[in-house]
């Protein structure tokens, strides 16, 4: 990923269009709160979310060019836990990690949008050059999967499916982007098979 990085931010510096840079997403898994796999994971904030995330804003991502307006990220796993998703039938189906995680992502966000201390959702919609952008939230509304719930499973909740889909109707004719932490496309050719191999996709399958 820092290799990734450096390549981009390589670009941007060097090439003239790349010199031209207004805008970049990033599409979670900014840091690793697991660093460790939980083995010695730190349990405190400062170490498991805030000093990560410094060191990510202060690392190579700080070599982009002037000419970069604006920073947009969607959170994912590893802000959280590794391959994080909700329990199903667990007493606390979020685990213990995942309010912390979802609070840390929203005080550390890049595009500090007017709002609450506290983050009612993640997914939102803006224009950019003529182009619509939907940021959604994959990782945070998915609900539990399993042997007996996967037919009915939902990656994002109701209010976020129905506001991509008044997004897709109003941006028409338009160049359009959605980002997510989790892949939208393509689908694995496994889930057109076999649908239940879902179970086994951490996408949208």
């Amino acid at each position: 990923a820092e290799a990734s990085l450096a390549r981009m931010v390589a670009y941007c510096r060097r090439h003239p269009e790349g010199r031209e840079a207004s805008l970049l997403l990033i599409a979670g898994d900014q840091i690793y709160a697991d660093a460790s796999s939980g083995l010695f994971d730190a349990n405190n904030q400062i170490d498991r979310y805030s000093k990560p995330y410094m060191q990510f804003k202060s690392g190579v991502i700080r070599h982009l060019p002037h000419s970069l307006q604006r920073i947009v990220h969607a959170h994912d796993d590893h802000e959280i836990a590794d391959g994080w998703e909700p329990v199903a039938g667990a007493e606390q189906p979020n685990g213990p990690l995942y309010e912390s995680g979802r609070q840390a992502a929203w005080t550390h966000r890049w595009d500090p949008r007017p709002g609450p201390v506290e983050p009612t959702h993640f997914w939102h919609s803006f224009d950019w050059r003529g182009a619509a952008f939907f940021i959604g939230d994959s990782r945070g509304e998915r609900e539990p999967r399993r042997w007996d719930l996967w037919r009915g499973a939902q990656m994002i909740g109701q209010a976020q499916r129905e506001a991509l889909y008044a997004w897709l109707a109003a941006s028409q004719g338009r160049p359009r982007f959605v980002l997510t932490g989790a892949l939208l496309l393509p689908r694995r050719l496994a889930t057109r098979e076999q649908a239940a191999s879902c179970l086994r996709s951490d996408a949208w399958d």
